[in-house]
């Protein structure tokens, strides 16, 4: 038997004495408290899966009360393993991409020598003379450096507009000056149209074919509509040559 301290009057008492004799507090002893049980878990499938899955967030789950230091311990380490092999794999793919990158910068530079090689060996082969291309080149040469930078663009959008529709003369000149069209100024479009060879007869032909499968024109309306500033502004005797050719004038 051995004596202790009473909790709230200090005095001394018999440790297996279940009450004070001074104040009357009763005295526990380790045999008479009760014991707490906790309740044990288990690792269910849906948490066993999710560790599977995602085991950076299920695994700490396991850290809940009731279960085993076994559950943690697989759980934790099945955790570390899935990080490490995840970083390796991340790693040897870094490596592959750059090995591939590699690979193909060195098929590239080694088929270009092979290449400038080639076009240095076709250079080097002496080339048959043709006078005729070779004059003809010459001309067009001497022609577009009379032209300034903005004519011989000019040319090029006058072509580009004479391949998809027909024009006048003094319709693609305003098709090219105006700021609804290409914008060139009103001198580098009349040089641009004046330097092409172009059959306007021909051009007033085709305008007539359009207007003509669009509605029907008698002889002196389909005349008036090519010849007008408010129509193709072709001149009088090329709109009555195109007349009479689409046999609108019998």
């Amino acid at each position: 038997m051995a004596l202790v301290r009473c909790v709230d009057c200090n005095k001394e008492i018999s440790d297996q004495a279940p009450t004070c004799p001074s104040c009357g507090r009763p005295q526990y002893t380790a045999s008479s408290l009760p014991v707490v049980q906790v309740q044990k878990r288990n690792v269910s499938f849906l948490l066993g899966l999710g560790i599977v899955v995602l085991p950076i967030i299920f695994a700490w789950f396991t850290l809940r009360k009731g279960h085993s230091v076994l559950s943690r311990v697989v759980a934790f380490s099945y955790m570390i393993l899935s990080i490490i092999v995840g970083n390796a794999f991340s790693d040897y793919q870094a490596k592959s991409y750059q090995a591939q990158t590699a690979m193909s910068e060195s098929i590239s530079q080694g088929n270009a020598p092979q290449t400038a090689t080639n076009h240095q060996k076709s250079e080097s082969k002496p080339k048959p003379k043709s006078t005729n291309s070779t004059s003809s080149n010459e001309s067009n040469n001497s022609n577009q450096s009379s032209y300034t930078f903005g004519q011989q663009n000019a040319i090029r959008s006058a072509k580009d507009y004479l391949a998809v529709m027909s024009f006048s003369r003094q319709g693609l000149i305003e098709q090219l000056s105006s700021d609804a069209g290409s914008g060139y100024s009103v001198k580098d479009a009349t040089v641009a149209v004046d330097s092409l060879n172009v059959d306007w007869n021909e051009q007033a032909v085709k305008s007539a074919e359009e207007y003509l499968q669009t509605m029907g024109f008698s002889c002196k309306e389909l005349i008036e509509q090519l010849s007008s500033d408010a129509g193709s502004g072709f001149t009088s005797k090329q709109a009555n040559y195109a007349a009479k050719k689409v046999g609108a004038c019998s």
